[in-house]
């Protein structure tokens, strides 16, 4: 009697033990399921996923290539502009240095010992918009090789470059600057896409 309790004892611990080690084996599987269906993101997951990455490259490549870039004139050259909607020419005539403002009204002293003053002429030939193109001497700056930016400085002149051209029409004005003397690069930006056009100056 005491040995049949025993064998059934065994068998009934057999049996478990089988029944455990098959849940083991479900949950293995079940987790080896779950690791293979994680997406894949990248170069190699699928020929599908490549194509659309080189795709997308492609078209950002495309667009930086496409980004103009800014003309860099002369003194005395006159440049030819295509701004989108405006198109036309900009020449900077000549430059000067005035010491003292010459309105009445300011009593200001240049930082470095003088103001640039710039002789600009723009020409508006055509646009794709109506109305006139503005053009204002808030559109310019001079940069020094220390990459130093100085804008306009509207306080100095009894009269700076403002004016609204429709096609046809030029303006002739000057532009003042608190910039040191040397070597400048004068940008024109009358949009908010950076320079269109920059001029290397010595001034």
């Amino acid at each position: 009697m005491r040995h049949a309790l025993t064998g059934a004892g065994c068998a009934a611990v057999m049996l478990l033990t089988a029944c455990g080690g098959g849940d083991g084996d479900s949950a293995a599987f079940s987790t080896s399921q779950n690791n293979s269906s994680e997406e894949c993101i990248g170069y190699g997951c699928s020929p599908e996923q490549d194509a659309e990455l080189n795709e997308a490259d492609a078209a950002a490549n495309d667009e930086e290539a496409a980004t103009p870039t800014p003309q860099t004139a002369a003194v005395g050259e006159v440049v030819a502009f295509d701004g989108g909607i405006t198109v036309g020419t900009i020449t900077v005539n000549g430059l000067r240095r005035v010491s003292e403002p010459e309105t009445s009204y300011s009593s200001a002293v240049p930082t470095h010992g003088s103001w640039l003053v710039v002789d600009v002429t723009v020409q508006v030939a055509s646009r794709t918009e109506p109305g006139a193109a503005l053009i204002s001497a808030y559109d310019f700056t001079v940069q020094d090789d220390g990459g130093v930016i100085y804008d306009s400085d509207t306080s100095v002149l009894e009269s700076t470059l403002s004016a609204e051209l429709v096609p046809g029409r030029q303006v002739r004005g000057e532009v003042a600057f608190d910039a040191p003397a040397g070597a400048l690069l004068l940008d024109w930006s009358p949009g908010f896409d950076g320079p269109l056009v920059t001029f290397s100056i010595n001034g």
